[in-house]
């Protein structure tokens, strides 16, 4: 081992240079001229070389260091870890590195070196600035994340109406009937269940004051503006906003995605578009399915448990319920469709690459979905009421 003392206020630091007579060998020899450290580098600089010794070197605070590598034969990835690791013990010690002498391609590395990964930088500050911080400033990427995702889907909905997408109408179509029939059996029970709740639940205050005929309002009214499009929304999110994300999810992991993008290929207009479309068309018949089957089991606890008839039950509800109340529904199971596929395909599209982010992509899309339908059905139902609706 070959040692270098230049000051005793100095930093020490060790690089890796081959041992041998063999002039293929990497060589390095330190010089001192005109008040500058010169390190020379002969032969072959790569993993490839022969057996490697340490060789430990000592700077000089403020000292200036310049490289000569006339007699360079070829280089790798070695040779620029050696020179990075030059240049910066030279910048612990607040000296001056010139990289003049080094080849052209070295320098092109060593500047896509210094631009850094963005991400990475941007963690690292986030970090260092407080978890506050971070945790806001990840927020706020996030929304701004959706609102440039809805956005483009808008925009290619817009295409697609004026006739210039590239979207294919059989692809509407067989997303229409993925997420359509299959889900019947599990609204129609859902749906049922939830108009004998309700039916049961209204009786208990309208038979203290028997008006019990009164339970059909409270089933139109209910059923067809909120409970019938509410429970359709969320057993489509759970169903089939879980399922887009998990599909383009994998098209993520397995890098089918950025094919299409290597191809120019639109990922919105081919993939997101049909999906938007087809739960937009599904969601609110499948939502007019729920109101029919929700007040079908308010019937039959009408009839059997607060002996009301079948005739007399369907004529108050006629009496009772407005098509306001149909068209609020319909509206609002529309609205569902959209929001379920948008958040379904936006997990999706921007999954992860590791072993969890599919699981976590189709998590992520079934939460923001609901939350999204509560919201949604809140805003709705203000405005209505607001609008007299």
């Amino acid at each position: 081992m070959n040692e270098i003392s230049l000051s005793l206020k100095e930093r020490t630091f060790f690089i890796m240079t081959a041992s041998g007579e063999d002039s293929d060998l990497s060589k390095l020899e330190i010089t001192s001229q005109d008040a500058s450290l010169v390190f020379h580098f002969y032969g072959n600089w790569s993993l490839t070389g022969k057996r490697k010794t340490p060789k430990k070197i000592i700077l000089l605070s403020g000292c200036k260091v310049r490289l000569d590598c006339s007699e360079l034969k070829s280089w790798d990835s070695l040779f620029l870890t050696v020179v990075l690791l030059i240049r910066k013990q030279v910048q612990r010690v607040s000296g001056t590195f010139s990289e003049e002498g080094l080849p052209t391609g070295v320098r092109k590395m060593l500047a896509l070196a210094e631009q850094g990964d963005p991400l990475i930088e941007q963690k690292v500050s986030a970090k260092n600035s407080g978890i506050f911080y971070a945790k806001f400033s990840a927020l706020l990427s996030h929304l701004w994340d959706q609102c440039s995702f809805f956005g483009e889907v808008l925009l290619s909905l817009l295409r697609f109406f004026c006739g210039v997408s590239i979207t294919r109408k059989i692809d509407i179509l067989h997303q229409t009937l993925n997420c359509g029939p299959s889900a019947l059996g599990i609204i129609s029970l859902i749906s049922f269940l939830m108009g004998m709740i309700l039916a049961f639940l209204g009786a208990i205050p309208l038979k203290m004051f028997n008006a019990e005929i009164f339970i059909t309002g409270l089933l139109g009214i209910g059923i067809l503006r909120l409970i019938g499009p509410l429970m359709v929304g969320i057993v489509m999110a759970g169903r089939t906003g879980s399922s887009f994300a998990a599909e383009l999810g994998t098209m993520q992991v397995n890098e089918e995605l950025d094919a299409m993008k290597t191809f120019g290929i639109s990922q919105v207009e081919f993939l997101i578009v049909p999906r938007c479309l087809a739960l937009m068309i599904m969601v609110p018949l499948l939502g007019i399915y729920a109101d029919v089957v929700g007040i079908l089991g308010g019937m039959v606890v009408g009839v059997f448990y607060m002996d009301l008839n079948c005739v007399e039950f369907m004529d108050e509800l006629w009496e009772l319920t407005r098509l306001s109340d149909l068209y609020v529904g319909l509206f609002t199971c529309f609205v569902f469709g959209f929001l379920v596929s948008l958040y379904g395909c936006f997990h999706g599209i921007h999954c992860g690459r590791d072993a969890g982010a599919v699981g976590t992509a189709v998590t992520s899309a079934v939460v923001n979905s609901i939350v999204a339908i509560v919201v949604a059905t809140a805003i709705i139902t203000i405005i209505s009421v607001h609008l007299k609706i």
